[in-house]
Order: structure tokens, then C-alpha cells, then sequence
């Protein structure tokens, strides 16, 4: 059975578990969120490209990610920058426009509550090396709950870590957990630069 969910074409990629701060400063997405909040329908981010960010043509990837907002913090200048927490990802089957807004269609994909096998341990070390680099305190600070042994968190953060495009982050959220794990397994082993 397919859920409703307003859509929120963004230029970055949320993984599931993760945390997103984005400044909303244009009127439709605070009139996005607020006919969230009203509406209680649930949030769905899904990556558009910059090309169409530019355009104003939200055409969204058909995999998404739903968002919960679990804070805020209103400037001095009037922005107000919320967090979103990535929940499950979702398939979008289909949308439609509502008073300018994206109505999506939408299916929960798979995921896990597996530990990681041992034949990848060595990016759970990997994950936490980069975690404890020079500069990272405050993504440190919005995961004060890590699960290293969880297939889908390491996958997820170790994602959101690496110099990959949009393009390239969307396809491992696409990708299944395990997927995701093998991919960044052989990304990492054949690669200098990550």
C-alpha cells in the first residue's frame, strides 16, 4: 500500500539515521513545512539536480528518504535552519502537484537491523577514524547515539562521509543495505583518495 507524503526536492542526499541542517529561507519550503506540521503528513527529501534547482523544475529521483524535523534554530536575520533525521527510505511510485506542492506516492524499502559480518569490520575502524579527524566535532555532535555494529548505520554515515557527487551519493542510498556495504567496501579498498 502506497503512503502520501509531500515531497522536498533538495540538492543533497539524507541517508536513513542521519542528520541534515538545512537554512530554509525561501517562502515554499516554509510553506512546506508548515502544511507538514498542519497536515501531518510526512516529509520526503529526494535529491533533485543543480541544474534543476537552478530552474525551478523540482523533478524528483524516484528514492527518497523520509525526514522528521527534530530541531530548530531561528537566526537573528529571520532564517531559520531546521534538522531533519532520515528515517526509512521509500521508493516513489508517482506524485502529484497540490497548490504548487509535490504529493508523492510512496512505498518503504528495505532495510536491517543486522550487525556487521566480520569480512567488513575493517570499515567500521575506517568509519571511526574518520569520525575522530581534525574538524568533525559538530557532525560528531549531531550522532551522540552510534551503533558501530549496525550494517545500516555504518553504511549510512560512512556514505555520508566520502567526496562523492549527488549523483554518486544517490545511488548508494538507492542501493540496499548490504549493497551499499559491499559497494563502499570495494570503493575504499581500490580506492587512494577516500
Amino acid at each position: 500500500m502506497l503512503e502520501e507524503c509531500l515531497l522536498f526536492p533538495l540538492k543533497h542526499v539524507l541517508y536513513p539515521q542521519g542528520v541534515l541542517p538545512l537554512t530554509v529561507y525561501k517562502d515554499h519550503e516554509l510553506s512546506l513545512i508548515t502544511n507538514s506540521i498542519k497536515t501531518k503528513q510526512r516529509l520526503v527529501t529526494s535529491l533533485i539536480t543543480e541544474e534543476q534547482a537552478i530552474n525551478n523544475s523540482h523533478i524528483p529521483y524516484n528514492i527518497g528518504t523520509i525526514a522528521k524535523i527534530v530541531n530548530f534554530n531561528s537566526h537573528q536575520n529571520g532564517l531559520l535552519t531546521l534538522y531533519f533525521c532520515g528515517q526509512e527510505r521509500v521508493r516513489i511510485h508517482y506524485y502529484d502537484q497540490d497548490n504548487g506542492q509535490l504529493v508523492g506516492h510512496v512505498k518503504k524499502l528495505s532495510s536491517t537491523k543486522d550487525n556487521i559480518p566480520p569480512e567488513y569490520a575493517f570499515l567500521v575502524t575506517d568509519l571511526k577514524q574518520r569520525f575522530n579527524r581534525k574538524g568533525m566535532n559538530a557532525y560528531k555532535q549531531r550522532y551522540q547515539t552510534r551503533d558501530w555494529q549496525s550494517v545500516e548505520w555504518v553504511s549510512c554515515r560512512l556514505s555520508e562521509l566520502l567526496p562523492l557527487s549527488s549523483d554518486q551519493h544517490y545511488k548508494l542510498l538507492a542501493l540496499d543495505p548490504y549493497e551499499r556495504l559491499n559497494l563502499l567496501k570495494k570503493m575504499i579498498i581500490n580506492s587512494s583518495w577516500v
